[in-house]
């Protein structure tokens, strides 16, 4: 709503100061073409405006504005006028000027929101199991001092099994890569899909920035999920397994999932052309078209083969070369 009113006390202004210059001075129609002009310039900049919620933080531009109208409202004089006319002019070129910036920087203040938002979620469930341990505790002691064994130790098991859940996504990890493996498995658990980590090295020393960590990991993790879910609801079951090592310098990165092809033709080009997907829907294979230009950026090799029903995905990336880029890009 505040959005709304401040756009419109803006054109209001601009309709006041061009009325009364009209009014007073006819030959200043070409004012009005000049607007036009303008207004067709800053057409893209003006279609964002309904997207950006922060338009008050341009209300001194408006109060500024707001005095140039009063000074063209109140005096006769031409040049008087022109120059306030100039004023109110220049103050909505760097408005407009701004609204580019403002967007993107909104735009990253909800990815980092979203992103903080994960983060949170996780740590509370980690916090969570540490709250119910004593409990689980008193649960087996109960079992044990019964003389239920059995039930003890199905109990105990099903209980360790949710602890190295968890803790096998944040055991080596930083935050931004511990978190994304949460998420990643709690929407694998919804689709009832078995996501299974096998990190024998942490993710968090791939060899490349956390920006492109995050999108590696996050587009292979999306592709194999979809199609997995895919998969499933053919046949029934799926699984997701993505595995990590360090051999010899080099980071090896496997990730293996079901998945169904209609046209097998698609895995000739699944990785060498924008618009080849492992998915359904209207992704147009964004995820495959970003993970192989990581992967080729970093100096790395990835190969993949399809087979019965399984999809396996090796990527090898070069540790030394990279800490090297890394070290020169922090220093220089």
């Amino acid at each position: 709503m505040k959005n709304n009113l401040s756009a419109v006390f803006s054109i209001l202004i601009h309709i006041l100061a061009i009325s009364k210059l009209i009014y007073d001075q006819t030959f200043l129609f070409f004012v009005l073409i000049f607007y036009i002009g303008l207004i067709l310039y800053f057409r893209k900049e003006l279609k964002l405006l309904a997207s950006l919620e922060g338009y008050e933080k341009f209300t001194y531009l408006i109060l500024t504005q707001s005095i140039f109208l009063v000074l063209i409202l109140t005096t006769e004089q031409t040049f008087t006028q022109l120059l306030s006319l100039f004023g109110i002019i220049v103050c909505e070129v760097v408005r407009l000027k701004q609204i580019p910036i403002e967007i993107t920087e909104e735009n990253e203040r909800k990815h980092l929101s979203d992103k903080i938002e994960e983060m949170n979620q996780h740590f509370l469930t980690v916090r969570a199991q540490r709250h119910d341990f004593l409990k689980h505790v008193q649960v087996l002691d109960y079992l044990m001092k019964k003389d239920t064994n059995i039930e003890a130790q199905e109990y105990f098991k099903e209980l360790l099994e949710n602890y190295e859940e968890v803790n096998g996504t944040i055991q080596g990890e930083e935050v931004h890569i511990s978190s994304l493996l949460m998420k990643e498995k709690m929407r694998a658990d919804r689709l009832g899909i078995d996501l299974i980590y096998k990190l024998d090295s942490p993710m968090s020393l791939l060899p490349m920035n956390k920006t492109s960590q995050v999108q590696l990991i996050s587009n292979l993790l999306e592709n194999a999920i979809e199609a997995a879910s895919s998969y499933k609801s053919r046949f029934d079951q799926s699984t997701v397994v993505l595995e990590t090592d360090i051999h010899g310098g080099i980071y090896l990165l496997k990730i293996s999932n079901h998945a169904y092809f209609d046209d097998k033709s698609q895995l000739d080009t699944l990785f060498e052309q924008f618009g080849s997907t492992t998915k359904e829907g209207d992704h147009h294979g964004l995820g495959t078209y970003i993970i192989k230009n990581l992967v080729d950026f970093h100096r790395g090799r990835l190969n993949y083969q399809y087979s019965n029903n399984e999809l396996v995905i090796k990527i090898k990336l070069p540790i030394i070369k990279a800490t090297a880029e890394l070290h020169t890009e922090t220093t220089g």
